[in-house]
Parts: structure tokens; sequence; C-alpha cells
């Protein structure tokens, strides 16, 4: 989790290991990572906490743009509820947040806005408010039928 900000913790070429430590033992309570200690290997965990991980070691670089492709495929609700809380927690502090994702769903669970892309390009943008999802699938549809007309 750390190596992504060593440089922080890394002091006249010394790291120091309990300031690092103190640092991920609070990103493992604040993602409520389930695992033994700050020293267990990532890949004991399930994959949800290794999503954790991930966002944990990005969190830690303090990015002010968030890209994410596919962030919750392959986790449990609850892991997925966490990352929409964290994902939504960084929007608020003003960091730009760029959710791709096939779950038609979830996009319009946790999105302000969607953008609809097919063929390398966006089709259209529409505002996330009583969006609904036909009115996203019918923009799909359409741009399909433009490009199988080509």
């Amino acid at each position: 989790m750390m190596l992504s900000s060593i440089d922080r913790y890394t002091k006249s070429g010394w790291f120091q290991k309990r300031a690092a430590d103190k640092k991920a033992m609070d990103m493992i309570e604040a993602l409520k990572i389930k695992c033994v200690g700050v020293s267990q290997p990532a890949k004991e965990l399930s994959g949800g906490n290794q999503q954790k991980v991930i966002f944990a070691k990005a969190l830690l670089t303090e990015p002010s743009i968030w890209f994410c492709d596919e962030p919750t495929q392959a986790v449990d609700v609850a892991t997925r509820q966490e990352i929409h809380r964290l994902l939504k927690e960084e929007a608020k502090k003003g960091k730009a947040v760029l959710y791709v994702s096939s779950d038609l769903t979830e996009l319009l669970e946790v999105a302000d806005e969607v953008a609809v892309m097919a063929c390398g390009r966006v089709r259209k943008t529409f505002e996330n408010k009583d969006l609904k999802p036909t009115d996203v699938l019918a923009c799909c549809y359409e741009a399909e039928r433009e490009e199988n007309d080509r």
C-alpha cells in the first residue's frame, strides 16, 4: 500500500517504518480493509479487500483526477458501496472522477453526468437528473445503427 507514496516516508535515505505503518493503519481503518495487520501481503486478501488496497494506494498519492475503469467489477455489494462512498467523498473535495462502467444501473447511481461513447468519440452527454436507463440505451442503439450504416 505504501509503495505509491514511499517518498513521503523516506528521510535521508531511510524508510520511516513507524510513520508508514501508522498511515497504512489509518487507511485500513478508513476503508474497512479486512486484514490481520499492515504487514499482511495484499495477495492474501479477498478480491474486494485487494480493490480497497488499490484505492488506498491511490488515495495516498492525493490525486486531483481519478480515472476509474470498472472499479467495482467482481466485488461484493458492501465493497461496491464502499468504493462509491470513497469516490463521492473525493468528488466533494473538488477532485474530478471519471468513472467508466458497463453497468448502467451503477452509473445512474454514482454519476452526475453520463456520456455515451461509440467508436472512440462521445455521442451524447446526459445530466443525471431523472435520467432513465431507456434514455441512455436509446442513444447507445442509435450510435450503433449509425456505425452499422457506414
